[in-house]
């Protein structure tokens, strides 16, 4: 893992990065991007876009839950957890006077009731289109009405082929004058839609 960020470091191999807030200007966008090289060759890039606010806020982000964002199946279900970090010196910003709020950025996905304005957002099964990106963002801001910093995610999903089962095994041997043979597929499913009355 090699974290590349010119301003401060030509480069540094690590799977973690400390930087100093204090070298940061304020309201400047700094772009931190991590490359992932495996012993085949195989490359990977993110990036991280970080702005330092002339104000004390509480530091967020957005942690998925035994999911990979950029691959998630419409059967999965998962949480979204706002994992924050509240500084000493942040007036009304204690985890029990903070206030959360969830957001897409696509019409068609509707947030779970029980969960959108808490710490974790929990999104259902099938509650998600197939082969879409989704932004997810949560905004927190304190008690007081004080406006805090929010984050996003972006989730990526992807569909399954059908799967098609004959029941009765694998093999069936059938001799002179059976009749007529009837095979069941009743037990073929979508992994993508709860039931199977739309096969």
């Amino acid at each position: 893992m090699c974290f590349k960020f010119s301003s401060l470091h030509p480069g540094i191999t690590t799977s973690e990065l400390d930087i100093d807030s204090h070298l940061l200007a304020e309201d400047v966008v700094y772009t931190f991007t991590a490359f992932a090289t495996n012993f085949l060759g195989g490359t990977g890039v993110g990036t991280l876009d970080v702005v330092r606010t002339p104000d004390m806020v509480p530091g967020i982000t957005i942690v998925p839950s035994a999911i990979t964002p950029r691959r998630v199946m419409l059967s999965e279900s998962f949480y979204l957890h706002a994992q924050v970090t509240f500084y000493s010196d942040c007036e009304g910003a204690e985890p029990t006077e903070t206030d959360y709020t969830w957001s897409t950025d696509h019409n068609d996905v509707i947030l779970d009731e029980t969960t959108k304005n808490s710490r974790s957002l929990y999104v259902p099964a099938f509650s998600l289109p197939a082969d879409t990106s989704i932004t997810f963002t949560v905004a927190i801001q304190g008690a007081n009405g004080t406006a805090g910093p929010n984050s996003d995610v972006t989730i990526t999903t992807h569909s399954s082929d059908p799967v098609a089962v004959i029941v009765g095994g694998r093999e069936r041997n059938i001799g002179i004058g059976s009749g007529l043979v009837v095979l069941d597929g009743s037990a073929s499913r979508d992994p993508d839609r709860s039931g199977n009355d739309h096969l």
